[in-house]
């Protein structure tokens, strides 16, 4: 849910404060792919003018979150299928880049965290029920376990662009209630066991099979006639 702003401890311009509002709600599915968006409407719910709405609303536009139908004013963008396959190619760069740039800084604290999100995501896999609020909490569950190897990466503006490319990915799973793949549990664990066992190879190859079967079971449950 959208919150009201406390102006009075804002340290940065309101253009600012409404784009974080608004790209928080995006990326927690508050704000799901096709929603409208109407600058009165948000800026009210905000606590702020329609103007830094509006800004914010441009410049996540120019990011590919947002986007303006004619006549109909800004809407959380709704990609295409092979837009989304096409954003699976990216995130798979993207890990795969991590692991190669930062396989070094692997620790006992860096395990801990990872072994920490893979039980969450199990955890997460074991209490879904197919209900949208499970079907969210999955979806976060998900992003946490891949963000905490991403970060061998040690590139925030990298991070920042990984997280919001995947929106769109984690919205699919999330509006269309994939209770998730069979074979998710399975891939992630393999992947943590390869970090745990120092061993590059393995785990590049472990990550990359995880999202190329993602990406495969997506683009068949695109395809397959509703009803």
């Amino acid at each position: 849910m959208i919150q009201a702003t406390d102006l009075r401890k804002a340290k940065t311009s309101l253009s600012e404060l409404a784009y974080r509002h608004l790209l928080n709600a995006i990326v927690a599915h508050e704000l799901t792919p096709g929603a409208p968006l109407r600058p009165p409407d948000l800026a009210q719910r905000m606590g702020l003018s329609p103007t830094p709405v509006k800004d914010a609303l441009a410049r996540l536009a120019g990011e590919g979150l947002v986007e303006y139908r004619p006549g109909l004013g800004p809407f959380v963008a709704a990609p295409t299928v092979a837009e989304i396959v096409d954003l699976y190619g990216c995130r798979l760069m993207c890990e795969l880049h991590a692991l190669r740039e930062g396989f070094s800084r692997i620790d006992k604290p860096f395990i801990a965290d990872v072994r920490a999100r893979l039980d969450a995501h199990d955890a997460a896999m074991a209490a879904r029920d197919g209900s949208y609020e499970r079907q969210r909490q999955l979806a976060e569950a998900d992003r946490d376990f891949h963000l905490s190897y991403l970060r061998l990466w040690p590139n925030a503006k990298a991070i920042t662009w990984y997280t919001q490319l995947n929106v769109h990915i984690r919205s699919d799973l999330v509006a269309n209630r994939v209770g998730g793949r069979p074979g998710t549990l399975v891939e992630h664990r393999e992947i943590f066991d390869a970090l745990l066992a120092r061993d590059l190879e393995r785990a590049l190859t472990a990550a990359r099979r995880h999202v190329e079967a993602s990406r495969d079971s997506f683009v068949e449950r695109s395809s397959t006639p509703e009803g």
